[in-house]
């Protein structure tokens, strides 16, 4: 499961990688995006939009990879630069990004009016501290995640580190949720 997440890179590093034409003019950096609060996401490539992490009505932030349709119109891509897994033993939060610093894109969906990550089956990255992950894409298969098509998750070029359970909190949307901390 992916509950939390950050986009700190800066609006121009977001219209290179992704090619952007459109892109909402007040994007701060946020290092504790939660449910409920608007995710970036791309429906059309070219055109990145600030769209509710997951729906009021169902609340759904999550989709599993097994139930996700074909249907384009419901794919999208989530945007993000760095995400949150709790250990399940003790609930240790953990950050998850690329060692570069880049922005990359998970495998989303459209549900109402909000987007919702889709997870799969962990890699060995990760299935040390919790037994899902979002479907990160590679650049390669932004495209055919977009058509309607399946991907396999990439953690490449990732790296992982303990941090402060200040994270915990929607309230804290600062630099120290992404410090290292001794995991103990």
């Amino acid at each position: 499961m992916c509950g939390r997440a950050t986009l700190t890179v800066t609006p121009d590093e977001l219209r290179e990688t992704f090619e952007l034409a459109d892109l909402p003019e007040d994007m701060p950096p946020r290092f504790n995006i939660a449910p409920t609060q608007p995710l970036p996401v791309i429906r059309t490539p070219g055109h990145l939009e600030l769209m509710p992490w997951g729906t009021k009505e169902r609340r759904t932030i999550n989709v599993r990879a097994e139930r996700v349709t074909t249907k384009p119109e419901n794919r999208c891509l989530v945007v993000l630069d760095g995400f949150y897994e709790w250990r399940d033993s003790d609930k240790q939060p953990f950050y998850f990004h690329r060692k570069d610093g880049k922005p990359f894109a998970m495998g989303g969906v459209v549900i109402g009016k909000g987007a919702a990550i889709v997870t799969t089956e962990p890699l060995p990255e990760i299935a040390e501290v919790h037994d899902r992950m979002p479907l990160v894409l590679t650049p390669g298969d932004w495209r055919r995640w977009l058509d309607g098509k399946s991907a396999a998750p990439t953690l490449s070029g990732f790296e992982s580190f303990a941090v402060s359970k200040a994270v915990n909190s929607p309230k804290n949307d600062d630099p120290r949720c992404i410090e290292r901390v001794d995991p103990r």
